[in-house]
């Protein structure tokens, strides 16, 4: 995945600024190019969700490049781990990499706490990916704390920004759960001509995903990273089992691309 990887990352360049390793701004353009359009068709289509997996990309059973899937995997995972500003420090030393050896020691030499949150990191990541991803706004948190949650705990209540991808609730399930997810609050999802007021449940004027720009949506991430994830409108509220071995994350929905100009917080609470 790395070999091909970096070829990937430094093919993918403006040869008129000399700039390698960019992330298309738009589709409109790139369509010869087509890594991310490969990435979340293969991701959404049952036949091919396990090959979408880390595990499945790292320890793939055929290591031959025969599909545009494992070259588009490949290019993402190096452009992930050398744009998200809390993996770029760990993987600095997978820019020497000339040979095998090379590449064991370098992977032997990041945290083993880095490795173990990397398949979450990497679904995130993918789930969120397109055309004008904006790096200080839409890579998630490595590392967030989390506590077990349990039917009988008390009501947890978090701010989730606007202008924010993917956010961790801090609550981890280590059986199957049963809660109740409400959502308040008023907060802006564009800030052009004026700012696009919207609700927990959403504005209709725009759909992301196939849903209502600004409406409240959960995912439940599995820990072990061996499946791909999917996302959950909860508006106001509704309620949901979360699944065994799995992380709660939140946001208000709305395209990767465009956060930078969204504002406000939505309150929500996990009952």
């Amino acid at each position: 995945w790395y070999t091909e990887g970096i070829a990937e990352y430094f093919a993918t360049h403006d040869a008129a600024s000399g700039t390698f390793g960019i992330l298309p701004s738009k589709a409109d353009g790139f369509e010869g190019w087509g890594r991310i359009s490969e990435l979340q068709l293969r991701r959404k289509d049952p036949a091919t969700q396990g090959e979408s997996t880390l595990p499945s990309i790292l320890q793939p059973t055929d290591t031959s490049f025969t599909s545009e899937l494992k070259y588009a995997q490949g290019w993402a995972m190096v452009w992930m781990i050398r744009n998200h500003p809390e993996l770029k420090p760990h993987f600095e030393s997978f820019a020497a990499i000339r040979t095998r050896d090379d590449y064991k020691t370098a992977k032997q030499s990041i945290d083993k706490k880095v490795w173990d949150r990397l398949p979450i990191v990497w679904l995130l990541t993918l789930d969120s990916l397109t055309e004008g991803f904006q790096t200080e706004h839409s890579f998630v948190e490595v590392q967030p704390a989390f506590k077990v949650r349990n039917s009988n705990d008390a009501p947890v209540t978090i701010d989730i920004k606007a202008d924010h991808d993917w956010q961790s609730s801090g609550l981890f399930f280590d059986k199957p759960t049963k809660i109740t997810i409400t959502a308040e609050g008023r907060y802006a999802v564009n800030d052009q001509p004026k700012p696009w007021i919207s609700e927990p449940q959403g504005v209709t004027i725009r759909y992301w995903q196939g849903r209502p720009m600004g409406e409240v949506t959960a995912i439940f991430v599995p820990r072990d990273g061996s499946s791909i994830p999917v996302r959950l409108p909860i508006g106001r509220g509704t309620t949901l089992e979360a699944p065994a071995d799995s992380e709660l994350w939140l946001q208000i929905n709305d395209s990767s691309a465009s956060r930078a100009d969204n504002s406000g917080t939505a309150k929500v609470t996990i009952r």
